[in-house]
C-alpha cells in the first residue's frame, strides 16, 4: 500500500487504546465508558482518587475526588497529534502524581 508523503506526516501518532493501555499498565482502572470512545480512568490513592476523563477528540479532563466524591484540581488539556502516546501517558501520571500530593 502505498500512502503519500503528506498523508504519512499527518497521521495521528496519538492513539487512545495505547494511551489507555499504558495507563492501565501504571495502575489505573478503566471505571467506564462515558460515550462513544471517551473513557474514565481512575487511579486510588490514600486519601482519594485521581481521575482521567480520556476524549476521542485529543482532550482530557483530570481531577481529584476526595472521600466525600468532592472535585478538587479540576484541569482541562488538550494534546496535539505531534504528541506520542508515551508523552501524553507521561503527562497524565505526572499531573496525578502531582495533583495526589495536593489532597
Amino acid at each position: 500500500m502505498h500512502t503519500s508523503a503528506e498523508e504519512h506526516c499527518t497521521k495521528a501518532k496519538v492513539n487512545l487504546e495505547e494511551i489507555t493501555a499504558g495507563l492501565m499498565e501504571l495502575g489505573y482502572l478503566v471505571e467506564e465508558e462515558l460515550y462513544t470512545n471517551n473513557l474514565l480512568l481512575t487511579k486510588t490513592f490514600d486519601k482519594g482518587k485521581y481521575c482521567c476523563e480520556l476524549c476521542n477528540d485529543n482532550s482530557f479532563l483530570v481531577y481529584v475526588l476526595d472521600g466525600r466524591n468532592r472535585r478538587y484540581f479540576k484541569e482541562y488539556g488538550v494534546y496535539g497529534n505531534n504528541n506520542t502516546s508515551k508523552q501524553v501517558i507521561n503527562t497524565l501520571h505526572t499531573k496525578f502524581q502531582n495533583k495526589s500530593k495536593c489532597l
